[in-house]
């Protein structure tokens, strides 16, 4: 069976069985049924280039090669020594060898190492297998990783968080969140491209590499398959750096539908974390900056949420001011108002979307204050959306003796954690991360 054809099985069975239904199809957060028992672990797609004119590929022994149907192709390479692959002329080429099976342009391959751990992508590691994709349209092509679910969770929890100096239970607490994020977009995504790249709104930072580090290997191992529903729902399991104090209520950042498992909660503890340098910020941002980043993200960032509330407002003219329309009752900006010469002349606008236009250097949290002028001067504390998990508050609570079912408990209320049953977790393998 397909991936697909597997999965949609698995979500028909636990809607029979729990009688359970997905959310409106309009809401920007659907829910997905838990898939249930499964073979194997999931295996998972991640985009590590996108519209490439070229990716240098290696792999270290023998490895096949197959079509987008699946069916293989005759090889008579050894060994793929950092080779260049392109996608011209409509057809997939491995440095000047154009991929024409049975006389037809391939512009699907799909590269499976035989020996674990031996595939390279611009000179980085990675677990798995790769995938390479022809955009006929632009003659580029996108490389998309496809890998085991739990190596996929070593390489989050290496890239979300400090392996070496946080405390056992919140490096726990991270793998069953970034498992559950990420089966839920692996979920979402089945019938796309790929499930999520390596960073950006809808990814988790992800640190390439074959990891032989034991407290990854022991985070994950101990959680192995793992993950968080609500209703027997598997939800998106956000979470961030640092809450300054309070989470923020996912149905004010992301999504219409209120979910109980991401609402806002209280929490003190990442504030006492000695080493969190968010716990407390200020920042002066000149006004006409915060004007330019805004309008260059509706003008420029095709997939902004910004795009189609801010480019009427400043067809004929600059962005006039930007006021705090609404906070959270723990003193969160949820909403900004922008004015403009334009017609309609104003528009409420998601206060993390104008974080991330700023650039979240800039202003690392919409959990502040802002005085308005020439330059706003903004008072705030923590780091990112503020929608579930607060990491250092996850670091807090494993310092103060908290397990990690205690701390997930805490930042996703009324969420269970179930567990992907399948076999025993597979043992990490080869050489230290790049």
């Amino acid at each position: 069976m397909t991936r697909v054809a597997i999965l949609a099985a698995a979500i028909f069975a636990l809607l029979v069985i729990f009688s359970c239904q997905q959310l409106p199809r309009n809401e920007e957060a659907p829910l997905y049924a838990f898939p249930g028992p499964v073979r194997n672990a999931p295996k998972v797609r991640m985009v590590v280039r996108q519209n490439a004119q070229a990716v240098t590929v290696a792999v270290d022994g023998p490895f096949k090669l197959h079509d987008g149907r699946g069916v293989e192709i005759p090889n008579t390479n050894v060994r793929l020594a950092r080779a260049a692959i392109t996608f011209k002329d409509r057809c997939l080429t491995i440095a000047n060898w154009p991929l024409r099976p049975n006389d037809q342009d391939l512009d699907r391959l799909r590269i499976s190492p035989e020996k674990p751990g031996s595939l390279e992508v611009e000179g980085s590691l990675f677990p798995g297998e790769l995938e390479l994709i022809g955009d006929k349209k632009n003659s580029t092509l996108h490389a998309v990783v496809r890998l085991d679910l739990e190596e996929y969770v070593c390489g989050a929890v290496a890239g979300e968080v400090p392996v070496e100096t946080w405390h056992e239970e919140a490096l726990k607490a991270q793998a069953v969140a970034s498992r559950t994020y990420a089966l839920y977009y692996s979920l979402r995504n089945a019938e796309a491209l790929w499930d999520f790249g390596m960073s950006g709104r809808e990814a988790q930072q992800y640190r390439p590499g074959i990891f032989r580090n034991p407290r990854i290997n022991l985070a994950v191992n101990l959680t192995a398959g793992e993950v968080l529903t609500w209703n027997n729902m598997v939800f998106p399991a956000w979470f961030h750096s640092s809450c300054g104090g309070h989470t923020a209520d996912a149905a004010e950042v992301f999504t219409r539908q209120k979910i109980e498992a991401l609402a806002g909660v209280e929490c003190p503890w990442c504030r006492r974390v000695p080493d969190n340098k968010y716990a407390a910020w200020r920042r002066d941002i000149p006004f006409q900056t915060i004007v330019a980043r805004i309008e260059r993200d509706a003008e420029t960032n095709l997939g902004s949420p910004l795009r189609p509330l801010v480019r009427p407002l400043i067809k004929p003219g600059h962005l006039r001011s930007l006021e705090v329309a609404a906070t959270s009752p723990d003193g969160r900006i949820t909403r900004f108002l922008a004015r403009g010469p334009g017609a309609p002349g104003s528009a409420e606008l998601v206060a993390n979307d104008v974080r991330l236009a700023i650039g979240p250097s800039e202003l690392p949290s919409t959990k502040c204050r802002m005085t308005a002028g020439t330059r706003c001067h903004f008072e705030g504390a923590g780091w990112g959306h503020g929608v579930g998990l607060c990491q250092w508050g996850t670091q807090g609570q494993a310092l103060e003796g908290r397990g990690y079912q205690q701390i997930l408990a805490t930042y996703y209320p009324t969420s269970r954690i179930v567990k992907l049953t399948y076999g025993p977790p597979i043992s990490q393998r080869a050489a230290s991360p790049r």
